[in-house]
């Protein structure tokens, strides 16, 4: 049951289950400027205040809080709302109204996004559900692998994750390509990020990140061999005869680690004929590596 009701900004509250946590104060500028012109054009949600204190807020917002926030912005003490009641404030219905709102906009902050996803998870797990992350799939109307993608910039590095909640840097194929840099170039990244100077074209066309010129070949036993053929000679030795444990211990050992702990999460569990596409793009990385330490001394 809902009904059209106008409230005072100042009776209201926000969810602090809300997965929004971020919100740009220039668009809520531009919002609050909207609102002055042409009034507010859809209402937010709100349900009674679960929790009323005496003299506190009698109303909690479900959905909209940026468009509350607006409202006080531009200094309008009312607001219209739609009072949610009876089983629209069951918990599960409004969160399916939040992802609604949230997940379904392409500028939520990716990392609140993966907290409030990953929140759900746990929700269903401690609920007995045998498959949380394909029960919440399913609610989102996504498929488990988009779930899983999600979560993952919560196993990132802290500084990944702070440019992504600080809304630095908001696409997702991004900070999955800047968690994957050596730590040198991660760090360069981030420096820009942080600037306000990244230029994601520039920073990735160069795919050896300024390689280091190569210098004369030198003459030695057995012919001439330049820097090029002496990394590929450094990889090569690489492939001597290994067993498949000792692979996974040496990728184990080293940031790549980190790559397969997102892309391929079962990657420790996989037996020697399942590890060699791994071991065959661990060695391209190893080779990309060298290279980007030698560019930056």
């Amino acid at each position: 049951m809902k009904k059209l009701v106008s409230l005072k900004v100042s009776d209201i509250e926000p969810d602090p289950e809300q997965p929004r946590k971020d919100f740009r104060e220039d668009v809520l500028k531009e919002l609050a400027e909207s609102i002055k012109e042409q009034g507010l054009k859809t209402p937010i949600s709100v349900r009674a205040h679960p929790n009323k204190r005496f003299g506190g807020p009698s109303y909690m917002i479900i959905a909209g809080e940026r468009r509350w926030r607006a409202h006080q912005l531009a200094e309008i003490q009312m607001i219209d709302a739609i009072l949610e009641e009876g089983s629209a404030v069951d918990p599960d219905a409004i969160f399916a109204h939040q992802l609604i709102e949230n997940i379904q906009r392409e500028d939520l902050n990716p990392v609140e996004k993966a907290e409030f996803v990953a929140q759900r998870i746990e929700y269903h797990r401690e609920k007995g559900i045998e498959r949380p992350n394909e029960a919440v799939a399913k609610e989102l109307g996504k498929s488990p692998s988009w779930v899983s993608k999600t979560i993952q910039i919560l196993k990132y590095s802290p500084e990944v994750r702070e440019v992504a909640l600080k809304g630095k840097l908001r696409d997702y194929s991004l900070l999955k390509k800047i968690e994957g840099l050596s730590p040198a170039k991660k760090h360069d990244a981030l420096e820009q990020i942080r600037a306000g100077d990244f230029n994601a074209k520039e920073f990735f066309k160069r795919k050896r990140y300024d390689r280091k010129p190569a210098g004369p070949k030198q003459e030695g036993k057995g012919g001439a061999e330049g820097s090029g053929a002496s990394k590929a000679k450094e990889v090569a030795d690489l492939r001597l005869p290994v067993a498949g444990e000792t692979w996974l211990k040496i990728m184990a050992s080293t940031d790549y680690a980190s790559l397969l702990d997102r892309d391929v999460p079962d990657w420790r569990e996989k037996g020697a004929d399942e590890i060699k596409p791994l071991i065959n793009k661990f060695l391209a990385w190893v080779a990309d590596t060298k290279e980007l330490q030698v560019a930056n001394g």
